[in-house]
């Protein structure tokens, strides 16, 4: 039953003759018709919004248990992988504590690769966690989102890992963090060229000026393909350089479903939908908008393989890279426990299939 969509009851039909009898007494009092109707219309159309706000925040209480019910419901099947997932990301972000101490950086000397290495493994457990965050909601799908970017992540890792050290390409991990100023000037000019329509001031010349100058030193230093969105990556691609070619770089194309899924999931594709919704020939059909505790396994175990492909580029190329170090012992418990979350989703998910028989 709708909680928030309703229709008018006797309060509102109290409150619109009210209206009216006033339109009516105006009227009499001399007021021309047309001035009286415009009250009239507005005074309905106020006491309508009033009170349908009030009803729908009547409901909040209502709603919220629902919304608790809901999670409950999720925890009971779900709730042992769910923490394991959310221990193995914690782990994987104490891991490169650990590593970060026996790295070049840690000691207190440069390296461009340990510092991007470091820097994509720490946005990889951070979105690790929204991932977890989705899927404890029941939401597969919104998961399976941020898979994407895992992906993204894993898969810049891993080319900067197998090439940064090399004579050829010693310089690929200082372009890549490097293009982040490209990519900053670009995000101003952006935010110049709309901001005042949504009421941004903007950003000042002196500022812009400065972004502009280091973009365009940038260009002169590494060549005018710097400027593509994956430009950084030229001297390792060619020209033209795109994420597929960074994927099949790293080895990683195998993986190119579960990416262009999470895509689907991300974009307003109409195969998107197809993921969403139970009848694409009506226009009533229903929509898959609450929560699910049903199929959070597949994103869950291709996130999971992310957060430990990119802990592994960071243990294995920007630290310490003895057999027995720490570092590594740590990473090889990590995979394990890796291991045994994605079996604990797998359980939970051939748990349903035999409650649906």
């Amino acid at each position: 039953m709708p909680e928030f969509a309703q229709f008018p009851d006797v309060e509102l039909d109290r409150k619109t003759e009210a209206t009216v009898n006033a339109t009516l007494a105006a009227l009499t009092a001399g007021t021309p018709a047309e001035e009286a109707l415009r009250q009239l219309s507005g005074a309905a159309i106020d006491a309508f919004v009033e009170w349908a706000a009030g009803r729908m925040q009547q409901q909040i209480p209502a709603v919220a248990a629902r919304r608790r019910d809901d999670e409950a419901r999720i925890t009971r099947r779900w709730g042992a992988a769910l923490d394991a997932y959310y221990a193995v990301t914690v782990a994987a972000a104490e891991i490169a504590m650990l590593a970060s101490r026996h790295s070049p950086v840690g000691q207190g000397s440069s390296d461009s690769v340990t510092a991007a290495l470091t820097l994509l493994h720490a946005r990889t457990c951070q979105t690790s966690f929204e991932v977890h965050t989705l899927l404890a909601a029941g939401f597969p799908g919104g998961a399976y989102s941020r898979y994407r970017t895992l992906h993204e992540l894993a898969v810049t890792a891993a080319v900067i890992a197998q090439y940064g050290r090399r004579p050829a390409h010693a310089d690929l991990a200082d372009r890549y963090l490097s293009h982040g100023s490209i990519e900053h000037c670009r995000q101003a000019e952006e935010r110049q060229r709309t901001g005042r329509e949504l009421g941004w001031q903007p950003i000042p010349d002196s500022a812009m000026k400065e972004l502009k100058k280091l973009h365009d030193a940038l260009i002169v230093r590494y060549g005018p393909d710097y400027s593509q969105p994956y430009g950084w990556a030229t001297g390792l691609l060619g020209r033209h350089p795109n994420f597929a070619k960074l994927e099949a770089k790293a080895d990683m194309a195998y993986l190119r479903y579960l990416y262009v899924t999470g895509s689907h999931l991300i974009h307003a594709s109409a195969h998107g939908l197809r993921l969403t919704v139970l009848d694409l020939g009506s226009a009533n059909s229903d929509v898959f908008i609450k929560p699910s505790d049903t199929g959070l396994a597949q994103p869950a175990e291709a996130s999971l393989n992310a957060l430990i492909d990119v802990t592994g580029g960071l243990v294995l190329h920007g630290g310490e890279k003895l057999d027995a170090s720490p570092v590594y012992l740590n990473f090889l418990g990590l995979h394990e426990l890796r291991r045994r979350a994605v079996s604990l989703f797998y359980e939970a998910e051939d748990q349903g299939s035999t409650q649906d028989t």
